[in-house]
Formats: C-alpha cells, sequence, structure tokens
C-alpha cells in the first residue's frame, strides 16, 4: 500500500528538514513502513507531501503516535491511502 501524507508547512525550510529526519527516524523502528521522501504536489493546495511504502496500516498509525507535530508549523495534514 502507498501513504500520501498532504501537510501545510509554516516553519523555516531548515525546521523542516530536521522534521523530515524525525520522520524518517520513526518510521525506521517500524517493520513494513518506508519512508519515500518529501515531494512539492502541484495539483493539491498543500505545501508538501510524504511519500510512505507500508504493508499495513495499523503499523503506518503506529509511526504517528511518537511524531510530536507542533500546530503552528504543520497547521492541516491529510493522508490518502492507496491499496
Amino acid at each position: 500500500m502507498w501513504v500520501i501524507q498532504y501537510f501545510d508547512w509554516q516553519g523555516t525550510m531548515e525546521e523542516l528538514e530536521k522534521f523530515d529526519k524525525v520522520v524518517v527516524k520513526e518510521c525506521d523502528k517500524f517493520e513494513g513502513v518506508k519512508y519515500k521522501g518529501r515531494y512539492g504536489p502541484h495539483n493539491k493546495k498543500f505545501h508538501w507531501a510524504y511519500f510512505f511504502k507500508i504493508e499495513s496500516y495499523d503499523e503506518f498509525n503506529k509511526v504517528g503516535a511518537d511524531i510530536p507535530r507542533d500546530y503552528n508549523k504543520m497547521s492541516h495534514i491529510v493522508i490518502d491511502l492507496f491499496q
């Protein structure tokens, strides 16, 4: 399965790059969750999108539980799941 997590980012690029590293490190803790990169969508209203290749949506949900979210920097998130 594929997951695309669209999000808006109001922080600096340096802060986003640090957050990217947190996401990668967290994904590495879980079997079957592979971080595939951050991209800028041209056909969505969001600033950025993370791509993940996953074996189980339940495992993917565990990843998000341990990542701190600053709502001042990451105000909106929408997740698309492709099976």
